[in-house]
Order: structure tokens, then C-alpha cells, then sequence
């Protein structure tokens, strides 16, 4: 004999929930509203200043050492690192250049600043290669390989859109949850 009771206490009923959900469906409705009204308040608010990008590539000259091989005149790794600490700059070797290109940029709130600073910067290294170099007869020297590249738009632009969306999504969330937390304390302190 097989007894198979089940037990339907622990069971969740769709219809209870969606039902739950009708009954309180204003205040779902007038606290969404009221969340998404305060992020939108926030986002037309929200002009952060603009910060722009701008970026340098720098090919590292050579010279010829003894046995007529050339030699790169610093090491470009090195070179990075030095920038980096004088400068406060981001600047990298891309991988696929073989230690001969640097990749420099530079985040301002200011185009004008940023091309000063670049600039500065290519002349400093131009001016370091000039003087390690001075002792030798067959240089080629370090140049900068395109113009001094400045992005239009600025790179901490905030997502308005995306913003109010996920507060939208979330307060809906939190809204029902809430509307399912006031109806299990109603129904439990209806049965003490």
C-alpha cells in the first residue's frame, strides 16, 4: 500500500500571486513612477564635465653600432615607464610593433591642454634621443609617426537612457516584492 498524500501547503499558487498583484497594483504603479521620476531627475541633472582623450605614437629611432647592425636607441618598455612617472601619462608598447612604437594618452577636461602636453612630451623624447645619440654618426631619429589624435566626444559621457531603464526595471522589482511583503504581514497579523 502505497500512500501518496501530498502535501499542497507548500505549493505556490500563481493565481494567489498574480491576484496579490492586481490588489495592489496602484501602489506598484505610484512607486515605480515615483523611482523612475527621481533617476530621471538625476540624469538631467548629471552633467559631468568632459573629460576628451588623446593619443601620440612615437616610432623610436635606431642608430648603427660597430658591426653595421642597427640598435634601437632606448628600450621602449623603458621608455613607457619613464613617461608614465614624469608625466602622468598612459603610455604603452602595443604588442604587435616589436618594441619600436609607444602609444602615449592623455585624459583632460581641456583639447587645448592635452595637445600641449603631447606635444611636450615629443619633444622631450625627441630631445633625450638628441642627446644620447650626439656621438653617433649614423642616427635615424625619433619622429612621431601621425597627428596628435584628440577624440570629438568626451569618454565619460553618462548613459542617460540605460539609467533610467535599470532604475525602472528595479523599482518594479522591489515594488513587488514589497507588495508581496505587506500582504504575507497583513495576512500573518491577521492571525494572531
Amino acid at each position: 500500500m502505497n500512500d501518496k498524500r501530498v502535501n499542497y501547503e507548500d505549493e505556490i499558487d500563481l493565481r494567489e500571486l498574480f491576484k496579490t498583484i492586481l490588489i495592489y497594483k496602484k501602489v506598484i504603479v505610484i512607486f515605480v513612477a515615483f523611482i523612475t521620476s527621481l533617476s530621471i531627475i538625476y540624469v538631467i541633472q548629471k552633467n559631468p564635465i568632459p573629460i576628451y582623450k588623446g593619443k601620440l605614437f612615437i616610432e623610436i629611432g635606431h642608430i648603427q653600432d660597430r658591426n653595421f647592425q642597427p640598435t634601437i636607441i632606448e628600450n621602449a618598455n623603458d621608455l613607457a615607464y619613464i613617461l608614465n612617472l614624469k608625466f602622468n601619462v598612459k603610455a604603452v608598447v602595443p604588442k604587435e610593433t616589436k618594441n619600436k612604437i609607444i602609444e602615449i594618452v592623455l585624459e583632460n577636461e581641456n583639447k587645448d591642454k592635452i595637445k600641449e602636453s603631447l606635444t611636450n612630451i615629443k619633444n622631450y623624447i625627441i630631445e633625450k634621443h638628441k642627446s644620447d645619440t650626439l656621438f653617433y654618426e649614423n642616427v635615424i631619429m625619433t619622429k612621431q609617426i601621425e597627428d596628435i589624435k584628440i577624440d570629438d566626444d568626451a569618454i565619460n559621457k553618462p548613459k542617460k537612457k540605460l539609467i533610467v531603464l535599470v532604475t525602472f526595471i528595479s523599482s518594479l522589482v522591489l515594488s513587488i516584492f514589497l507588495v508581496f511583503l505587506i500582504d504575507f504581514i497583513k495576512k500573518e497579523y491577521k492571525s494572531f
